[in-house]
């Protein structure tokens, strides 16, 4: 599988909403992005910060207690998933998500390990909390797959370009 990753230091919460202005671009045609990191690490905040970034102007919060909300967003529908709970991987199959490439679709799922197999194209997004600097957050993006790492490798290029 081709795989592409790219790491930055996110300072604080403001800078996980610049990084989402830039990212979302990336996601604006669909796809599926897992989010990993402890609790409190800023995955909701990822996830509220890259769909406002496409459009959305509803109210987003966590799915944790629904595990899924879905948002409108211009061409687009987006399906924020919390797996926290899920304990069986079945579980995820309730929720009826879109098929693996439906250009239509952004699945965007916290705790979403389980999702690995059904969508091998993806972005897999990890945020861990920095231990020296309790605001700061170091996100690692890794770009699985045909369609993703190419993606990722131009979006880091072009903030390369752009001094980002």
């Amino acid at each position: 599988m081709i795989t592409f990753r790219v790491e930055e230091l996110i300072a604080d919460e403001s800078g996980l909403w610049s990084w989402a202005a830039r990212f979302a671009p990336l996601l604006a045609q669909g796809g599926v992005v897992l989010l990993e990191g402890p609790l409190g690490a800023g995955k909701t905040t990822a996830v509220k910060a890259l769909v406002r970034s496409l459009g959305v102007r509803a109210d987003v919060t966590s799915p944790t207690f629904d595990l899924l909300h879905v948002y409108d967003a211009p061409g687009l529908v987006i399906f924020h998933l919390d797996g926290y709970r899920i304990s069986d991987p079945r579980e995820w199959d309730v929720l009826d998500l879109p098929p693996p490439g439906d250009p239509g679709a952004l699945i965007l799922a916290e705790w979403g390990d389980d999702l690995r197999v059904q969508y091998p194209e993806r972005v897999e997004i990890s945020l861990e909390m920095v231990v020296s600097r309790p605001e700061a957050r170091r996100l690692v993006m890794t770009g699985l797959g045909q369609v993703f790492a190419p993606r990722l490798e131009a979006w880091q290029k072009e903030g390369a370009e752009h001094g980002i």
